[in-house]
């Protein structure tokens, strides 16, 4: 039988040790449960570009970054989407191939929608309207009022672009001079290599209209040869994929931001 005083002096000992047994078994426990699952994060889906094509695709020169309308809708659609875009920049001759290798998981490079493309590829819903239209140098605007004005002359067409088939099909007469991006093209017209650029809509109004160092010498012709319609290409067996592709756009444009996105750079 204990002494009423040494059961006081025990007591404090006694709970103390309960509290260190109880809280052994718990660290016990939680070592031996599974952990909580972490919450999944968006799938990351990288989308082939070949940033060539201001104001649409471009690289800052001095941060050596991907700007341009492209990028920054696309970033929009995956929040929409669900999923995490991720750039990888490929030269356009090669940009299919890259799909077709599982390089890449999609294309964002406004490729236009076509039926002969949307045989072997598919593609997500319209995510921006143009037409091909000609680039020629001011001083030759009395001279050049249309296409028929360019017989005998060279046109210049980036090599696998729509405005490359455009000329082929349509105008097969006129010479042509091919490129790999509008870039040298450009450069051609300036130097008075070619007399005339046919080229997507956007990156059309950005070397007659934006650009400081071109937009005083160069000038587009009013007539527009074509309506065509941007997509992101995927393998026709991702439709998963492309759900989400189509469910980003549907949400950006609702939202406007498309719309915010053209103000931006002034499309």
């Amino acid at each position: 039988m204990f002494h009423e005083t040494h059961m006081k002096k025990t007591l404090p000992f006694l709970l103390l040790l309960l509290v260190f047994f109880a809280s052994a078994c718990d660290r016990g426990a939680s070592t031996n449960a599974p952990a909580e699952a972490p919450k999944p994060a968006n799938d990351v889906v990288v989308f082939a570009i070949n940033p060539d094509y201001p104001p649409m695709e471009q690289v800052d020169s001095k941060t050596g970054e991907i700007v341009g309308f492209t990028p920054e809708l696309l970033k929009a659609i995956g929040e929409k989407g669900g999923f995490t875009p991720q750039l990888k920049i490929v030269d356009w001759k090669a940009i299919f191939g890259a799909l077709e290798t599982s390089e890449v998981d999609a294309i964002i490079s406004s490729v236009t929608i076509t039926e002969e493309r949307k045989q072997k590829y598919a593609f997500s819903d319209p995510y921006y309207t143009i037409s091909q239209r000609l680039v020629i140098r001011k001083e030759d605007a009395g001279a050049i009022k249309s296409i028929d004005d360019l017989k005998g002359k060279k046109v210049g067409v980036q090599i696998g672009t729509t405005g490359a088939i455009l000329m082929e099909k349509s105008y097969p007469t006129i010479e042509r001079a091919t490129y790999d991006s509008p870039i040298p093209g450009m450069a051609d017209l300036l130097e008075k290599k070619i007399s005339a650029f046919m080229v997507d809509e956007p990156v059309a109004l950005q070397y007659t209209k934006q650009n400081p160092d071109t937009k005083d010498t160069l000038l587009l012709l009013d007539f527009r040869f074509s309506e065509e319609e941007y997509g992101i290409v995927v393998r026709k067996a991702d439709k998963a994929l492309l759900e989400k592709i189509n469910n980003g756009i549907h949400a950006t444009k609702e939202a406007g931001i498309d719309q915010e996105l053209r103000k931006k750079w002034l499309l």
